[in-house]
């Protein structure tokens, strides 16, 4: 039996912005990051449970399987409360095969049961964001233009729909056991690698 934590690595492109009523934010595991770990293996992984994490802010969580073009839901809470957390045994365990797995909103993690136990213990993604426009604000540091931002409601959207459709990388972290190369940043956007 093994944990799978997947999620969004901690730093400050990790944001909500203020005033913002509604922020969608996902975290997800690489196809090649998962698809060297199960090669390892030699077979697939079988989930039973999912663990959906998050702080303060996360209101509605989920987690995701997308393969071939097609998602499926593995676990949901739609009145998700920080001090309500528990691991959810799946109706019918889940097989996964080379592919990737998504999980959204904020702390964005989710911690995955499963069997066989594998050599690959976390995939976390992130993003690296640069301030290309407008004008006024190309020389300014992440953290100054994030407060530079006059944010609304909608400001916050086009921000969240950028994020959720930006390149983003993932860091795979295995076991000691594991002979998988896992010191380089592999670049995606949903759906595919880069």
């Amino acid at each position: 039996m093994g944990i799978l934590e997947v999620g969004v690595l901690l730093n400050k492109f990790h944001v909500i912005p203020p005033h913002v009523q509604e922020f969608n934010s996902a975290g997800y595991c690489s196809s090649r990051c998962m698809d060297a770990f199960l090669e390892e293996r030699g077979q697939p992984i079988h989930t039973i449970g999912a663990n959906l994490h998050s702080h303060l802010l996360g209101v509605k969580l989920n987690a995701r399987l997308f393969r071939d073009g097609v998602e499926t839901d593995i676990a949901r809470d739609d009145n998700y409360d920080f001090n309500l957390q528990y691991q959810r045994i799946l109706k019918e365990e889940l097989t996964i095969y080379p592919g990737g797995l998504g999980t959204p909103q904020e702390m964005c993690e989710t911690f995955f049961m499963y069997y066989p136990k594998f050599n690959l213990s976390s995939t976390k993604n992130g993003r690296d964001i640069g301030i290309t426009a407008p004008a006024h604000m190309v020389n300014m540091t992440f953290e100054e233009a994030m407060e530079a931002v006059p944010w609304t409601s909608e400001s916050g959207q086009i921000f969240s729909e950028y994020l959720l459709n930006s390149t983003f990388y993932s860091n795979c972290q295995a076991t000691q056991q594991s002979n998988v190369d896992t010191f380089r940043r592999i670049w995606s956007t949903l759906g595919r690698d880069l």
